[in-house]
């Protein structure tokens, strides 16, 4: 029937298909089993191949050996008592020895942390308030003092329009406290033109904790602590990544956005975060404000690994920001500026343009902090970090030839910080906590500015310790009390011309400090100074029943005098203000009282904080009574350093939320600050009351589209003291005089904003942004360069993310 050449080909297809279906399965899986959090091999976990139901157990070793697999993709199930379960997918080649890592005691773990959290939300008796993950990346590509101004009773203090700072029951400078990731920010904070070295966009949570009893990070801070959380990573496969690109109408701005994290399974976790932004001349509402552009960037990169029992995290930070200064507030002779303040608008104007000259302020911030945290048990926990931090801060001004490229002010400031803290059970409802930090510090300023150094070199040292100390006797109570004391030292070499040194009588209380005069008709000094500061707090919280609260706090503050109110000495340039420091300072101290009532939970949630402060020896940066400074052809305002004998200090922060249905809820807020002499004027720089609402609602249910109608209205501020002078000039070959007028607060204002975000498919997300709807001219009383020009008038910013 066949032949045999058929017969050949029929017997080589049957071989052929016998092969091609039959699959090796001689391989094997070698595994070892070990515990996540202190690397221990687990014995008797149980490993399933989900694919054929093949279970075998590990050894005394932690050890296993699958046998008979296949060459294709598996999926690993491994149990153990007390474990949370895993779940691997594992691929061939399955060459080697491969680790699978489980949390022995996750269970136990996970317990006490909620346990911890309940205790930290219910028991704290500090006051405070805070921006989510969400609210800080509503803000992700301003700045940080824009962000923190949504905080009922924090405001910003501006330079211009692209130099905000944070203020906080009407304080800033080194009385609020910036923490980032557990480390005080040190960027010569002093001035009131510098605006912190942080990107919001590098931010994950804030928290403001107001008041005396944030005693682990300081007891100088009469603000409070504004602190900077960094994102605690799951210990999951996964990785994270959005791109971020935006448009504002504003000085034409743009700006690009990253953000990447991949995490593991084991605890390992590693990321990176950038933001490049770009704008030129900001203009108001009638004219372009010549000279306010900005340039940015910042770069964040973290790698760490949390076991939950124990965590090391590795960060480095860069900051770089250049912004122009408002070229209407350098001008050159005393009738110019005169004439600026008096002014509606301002006496340079140009046509809008994306450059930055001079005057501009350029800085740097960079910041290596490791830190790694230690939980013994559940009554135990550590934490110790190491963190350098080196600032650069330069100021350019208008100045000709070779000189316009050369700095005028050129501060480098280097800080090292070595921190520990230890968080201890005592009994069960007594909890311990204590700590110390060990700072140094040393600042240069570059004499080739050619200009006098408004900040001399020296080196700071700061020894700090506090313990804290909670009784915790029911759920419905609890009482805190604390104490600190900090160790604070000077080495300064610094000159002083002759004729201001006997001016200002320092010849008959410092003639001691003088080394030797110069050629230059100056005294070269070096001086030590040293402070001993004690603060301490005393809290307590009560529950009152269906999630409503009662908490007081009562504390005592300690400040030594910043090297920039000790020694101060020229021309602040982007602030175009004369400044003067005193030797003569002494610590300021202060009683601060709070009384909160706060409902977290339910429909309606609220929070309101009534404060008051006795403060003894209060420094501030005064007006001079002669006003004005003429310093190289050019004239500017003048502002010194005074010691006030007595200053009281109060106000109030209300917020409440109210959840109108699933998809819409509504939020108002307000502030108001008062502060005074003791039987005198009231002080300068104090925002007025602020009141703050905004609508948010979802009109299509279940929709990723929101819509949010934003309302601020701040009012004039009526309660100022008068630094009018006197100004004295030629006018047709006689002498005139009339009176400068600095003092009278701009007319109160009311601004409207919405904003529309919706998430499309893919992963993309698109946010329309409208601030000043109306365009309305006004003038804040919180710009210091509000005597020479206006605030922005409408801006539109567009954005887009996609996230991957």
């Amino acid at each position: 029937m066949f032949s045999f050449a058929h017969r050949l080909m029929f017997f080589l297809l049957c071989i052929g298909s016998s092969s091609a279906g039959a699959q090796v399965c001689s391989f094997s899986i070698r595994g070892e089993v070990i515990d996540l959090h202190d690397n221990k091999s687990l014995n008797d976990a149980i490993v399933t191949v989900e694919e054929t139901n093949q279970q075998v157990l590990t050894n005394l070793q932690g050890e296993f050996l699958l046998t008979g697999m296949c060459a294709q993709n598996y999926t690993l199930i491994i149990r153990h008592p007390q474990c949370k379960e895993l779940r691997k997918q594992i691929s061939p080649p399955f060459s080697g020895n491969k680790r699978f890592y489980l949390e022995h005691h996750i269970n136990e773990l996970e317990e006490i942390i909620v346990m911890e959290l309940s205790r930290k939300n219910t028991t704290k008796t500090g006051i405070e308030g805070s921006l989510s993950a969400a609210e800080v990346r509503r803000y992700r590509a301003q700045s940080l003092g824009d962000a923190l101004a949504q905080l009922s009773g924090v405001s910003a203090l501006k330079t211009g329009n692209a130099i905000v700072k944070p203020m906080a029951h009407g304080v800033t400078g080194t009385r609020l406290a910036i923490v980032n990731a557990g480390i005080r920010l040190q960027d010569h904070e002093w001035g009131a033109d510098h605006a912190p070295s942080i990107d919001v966009n590098g931010s994950h949570s804030i928290q403001w904790i107001k008041g005396a009893n944030a005693l682990k990070y300081g007891g100088d801070a009469l603000g409070g602590v504004l602190e900077i959380i960094p994102e605690k990573f799951k210990q999951e496969d996964a990785y994270r990544a959005t791109a971020t690109s935006g448009y504002q109408s504003q000085g034409k701005g743009i700006y690009v956005l990253t953000d990447f994290s991949k995490t593991a399974q084991t605890g390992r976790y590693y990321g990176i975060n950038t933001s490049l932004k770009n704008a030129g001349d900001l203009e108001s509402v009638d004219y372009v404000l010549t000279n306010t552009g900005n340039r940015e960037g910042h770069l964040s990169a973290f790698m760490g690994r949390n076991t939950i029992t124990r965590e090391w995290r590795l960060d480095y930070r860069f900051f770089q920001k250049e912004s122009g200064i408002l070229s209407a507030a350098h001008l050159g002779t005393l009738g110019d500026l005169a004439r600026a303040i008096d002014s509606p608008t301002p006496l340079v104007i140009r046509p809008w343009d994306r450059s930055i000259g001079n005057p501009r302020q350029f800085t740097t911030h960079h910041n290596l902090n490791f830190r790694f945290n230690r939980r013994m048990s559940n009554i135990l926990k550590w934490d110790a970090s190491y963190s350098v931090q080196f600032n650069t801060r330069k100021e350019f001004d208008t100045r000709r030839g070779d000189l316009a490229n050369r700095p005028a002010l050129d501060i480098r400031l280097t800080t090292h910080d070595v921190t520990f803290n230890l968080d201890a059970k005592v009994v069960d409802n007594v909890h311990w906590k204590s700590g110390f930090i060990t700072q140094l510090q040393d600042n240069f300023a570059n004499p080739a500015t050619g200009t006098r150094r408004l900040i001399p070199d020296y080196t700071r040292v700061k020894l700090g310790s506090y313990a804290i100390i909670e009784y915790l006797p029911s759920n419905d109570f609890i009482a805190e009390m604390g104490f600190r004391y900090d160790y604070d030292s000077y080495d300064v070499q610094k000159y002083y011309r002759i004729n201001d040194w006997e001016a200002r009588g320092y010849d008959q209380d410092f003639a001691h400090i003088i080394q030797r005069t110069t050629s230059a008709s100056q005294y070269y000094t070096e001086q030590k100074k040293s402070f001993g500061n004690f603060s301490g707090s005393v809290g307590l919280k009560q529950h009152l029943g269906s999630n409503h609260y009662v908490l007081i706090n009562v504390g005592l503050l300690s400040r030594s005098p910043n090297p920039s109110e000790l020694f101060s000495d020229g021309l602040h340039h982007a602030l175009a203000t004369i400044e003067k420091g005193e030797l003569r300072l002494t610590q300021e101290r202060a009683m601060k009282y709070m009384l909160a009532f706060e409902k977290k939970r339910g429909k309606v949630q609220y929070s309101t904080t009534v404060y008051w402060s006795d403060v003894r020896d209060y420094i501030l940066l005064a007006p001079t009574t002669d006003g004005f400074d003429q310093t190289r052809n050019s004239a500017f305002l003048k502002r010194k350093y005074v010691q006030l004998p007595r200053v009281n200090m109060g106000g109030i922060d209300f917020d409440i939320t109210y959840d109108l249905t699933a998809n819409s809820s509504f939020r108002t807020s307000l502030a108001w600050t008062r502060a005074y002499e003791k039987k005198g004027e009231d002080l300068i720089d104090i925002p007025p009351l602020n009141l703050s609402s905004s609508l948010r609602f979802r009109p299509i249910e279940n929709k990723p589209f929101e819509l949010r109608l934003s309302s601020n209205y701040t009012a004039a501020q009526t309660a100022y003291p008068n630094t009018d002078f006197e100004y004295t000039f030629i006018r047709e070959g006689e002498l005139s005089t009339e009176v400068v007028d600095i003092s009278t607060p701009p007319a109160g204002y009311h601004l409207m904003g919405f904003e529309i975000n919706t998430k499309l498919p893919l992963g993309i997300e698109l946010g329309l942004f409208v601030d000043n709807i109306s365009n309305k001219r006004y003038r804040n009383y919180n710009n210091r360069l509000r005597y020479f020009a206006a605030e922005t008038g409408r801006n539109i910013r567009v954005e887009i993310s996609y996230t991957f």
